[in-house]
């Protein structure tokens, strides 16, 4: 109980760090009853400040596992916190893979406010890793709830990109089209008027590239989003 007691003090007073050696100590005496899940959480949290994300990780899922015998309520709350604790744990590790494979394992679980950020989460480390056959199985679901948040233009890109790679080219392209229709001042419409303008030029489109490439040359924002290089390669087309 003393070193309980010390956990949460340390706590309080913003000591997190400090906090997870007497925690761990008083969650080790706590048999019988077994401690609450917010006893776990409290670890994860003490264990991710040390930097420890498996560790983290694990209490996680101690609290996930400790949540079902709460009512309906309280167990959907604590697991709700448990799945983004193992999430935050998987991006603490900085692997593409445990992160994305930690989002897709919480998927449909995840609260509804959360899903579209945790979903651009998942899709930007599959994209990181060249998980193109993952990125386009999970385009059917995702994409329209991505559609709908401050992610779509990125996501956007990023599902055309995949297209493109996969030699669906005539997909990628109205994907990008209806971005640049939804989205005309976002910055990554640069990238997608780019895009098109340069797969118009692979089928002598010329006039739809030369507007295009001029719009882009046009925008203040253009020299902030590309390289010295890209934008001489603009001007050259």
């Amino acid at each position: 109980r003393a070193s309980l007691i010390l956990a949460q003090t340390l706590i309080r007073a913003g000591k997190t760090r400090e906090a997870g050696a007497p925690l761990q100590a008083a969650l080790d005496g706590m048999k019988n009853p077994p401690a609450p899940p917010s006893a776990f959480l409290a670890l994860a949290e003490c264990r991710l400040a040390n930097g420890d994300a498996a560790g983290a990780a694990q209490a996680a899922r101690q609290a996930e596992a400790g949540a079902k015998a709460l009512s309906a309520d309280d167990r959907k709350k604590f697991e709700e916190q448990a799945l983004l604790l193992q999430i935050r744990a998987a991006v603490e590790s900085k692997d593409d893979r445990k992160i994305a494979d930690a989002v897709s394992s919480a998927r449909p679980r995840l609260p509804p406010d959360k899903l579209p950020e945790l979903l651009y989460l998942r899709l930007y480390h599959l994209n990181n890793s060249r998980q193109r056959a993952e990125i386009l199985r999970s385009m059917p679901e995702d994409h329209p709830a991505l559609r709908e948040s401050a992610h779509d233009a990125p996501a956007t890109l990023i599902f055309a990109a995949a297209l493109r790679e996969e030699g669906r080219e005539t997909e990628a392209r109205q994907m990008l089209s209806d971005l640049l229709q939804r989205k005309p001042k976002a910055p990554e419409a640069l990238d997608a008027r780019r895009e098109l303008a340069y797969a118009a030029l692979k089928t002598n489109g010329f006039a739809f590239a030369r507007d295009n490439l001029k719009a882009i040359l046009a925008e203040p924002a253009a020299k902030a989003r590309f390289d010295a290089d890209a934008m001489s390669e603009l001007r050259y087309n």
